[in-house]
């Protein structure tokens, strides 16, 4: 039984109840996705040829209760696929592709709900936000099937951005969600595995790429490009059998994404495996970012938008896992992803 005084305090405030006052909103949405798709494959020498073609039609209604206000959409679009791989020798090979993809918007960003930050600052969610479509084209040289070079070329319309916008009046800045601009992406990427001695293994990526995003905001002009490069390195140290040592770590450098010129960010993380019981069992211990390196720093300036932004959580987390295998040890398969994981990953993570 609940204490009296916790007994008055819902009688007298009502909690567990829906009062309906300004701050309050409900807004329903429904969306139907229904798809067809074709997928054809040939060989021919050395030759690898795949084409696929999806037809898909999406029927999507939304009703803010709250103002009584509703839209509609129904559109159908073709996601045409192509791969086409040729193998020079027994060492090199090419595979060039071409692919039309969309990214419809997280649910929690069609939401118009305000969700207050601070006095000064709220987030809401945008129910006209579109989807957003992307063209990509790839080059991939594989040598030796390990060391991938790729170059890559995509363009998106309606890009999904993140904006901050501003009530010159009362000074209160909101952020929200909205499709402000297209954007083109262009970079060479390397990936590299390495044996360094019997004891060092390593495995390398680099990649270097512009990114350019280009728009109008309350009729002024964005036009913002930057050229970056991101790398990251695992190291692997073999002290004796079955027993291992991990270092890794990644640095981005300075960059433009999502209309923000952000600063570096970098990590690095320290882990420990060790096999026991006849190799069926593995402890494992990992420490991410031990020293607080990765932090978040950027300026976003556009418009009457001029704000910098100073963030660092506390990322440092230690982990340990014991795994015990039962019966024979099978190669696990890479499960293909699913609409139901593509649904759970609109719903987002925000506030």
């Amino acid at each position: 039984m609940l204490p009296t005084t916790t007994k008055w305090i819902i009688k007298r405030y009502n909690l567990g109840k829906w009062d309906n006052d300004s701050r309050s909103n409900h807004f329903v949405y429904k969306e139907n996705i229904n798809a067809a798709y074709v997928n054809v494959s040939k060989q021919i020498k050395k030759w690898s040829l795949q084409a696929g073609l999806r037809l898909e039609n999406t029927i999507a209604k939304g009703h803010q209760l709250t103002n009584d206000s509703t839209f509609k959409r129904n559109f159908t679009n073709l996601f045409p696929s192509t791969f086409i791989s040729y193998t020079i020798d027994k060492k090199n090979s090419l595979t060039l592709s071409y692919s039309r993809r969309i990214t419809r918007p997280n649910y929690q960003d069609l939401n118009p709900f305000t969700f207050f930050l601070d006095s000064l600052s709220y987030r809401q969610g945008n129910p006209f936000l579109l989807p957003q479509f992307t063209h990509n084209i790839e080059l991939t040289h594989a040598f030796n099937g390990k060391i991938i070079t790729s170059i890559n070329y995509n363009t998106t319309k309606d890009v999904i951005s993140q904006l901050l916008r501003q009530n010159d009046a009362n000074r209160i800045v909101y952020l929200t969600v909205d499709n402000v601009a297209s954007f083109q992406n262009i970079g060479i990427s390397v990936t590299v595995p390495a044996a360094i001695t019997k004891w060092w293994n390593l495995n390398f990526f680099t990649n270097v790429f512009n990114n350019h995003y280009k728009g109008i905001y309350n009729a002024d002009k964005i036009d913002i490009s930057y050229t970056s490069f991101m790398a990251n390195a695992t190291n692997s140290f073999t002290v004796k059998k079955g027993f291992t040592l991990e270092l890794s770590g990644f640095y981005r450098a300075k960059g433009v994404d999502n209309l923000s010129i952000s600063e570096p960010v970098y990590q690095m993380s320290l882990g420990a495996q060790k096999q026991v019981m006849n190799g069926k069992g593995t402890l494992r211990l990992n420490v991410r970012d031990p020293f607080a390196w990765q932090r978040f720093r950027a300026l976003t300036e556009y418009s009457n938008i001029y704000v910098k932004i100073n963030s660092q959580n506390d990322a440092r987390q230690v982990t340990a896992t014991f795994t015990y295998r039962f019966g024979k040890s099978q190669q696990g398969q890479q499960r293909r992803r699913n609409a139901s994981q593509e649904e759970q990953n609109r719903v987002g993570g925000g506030n």
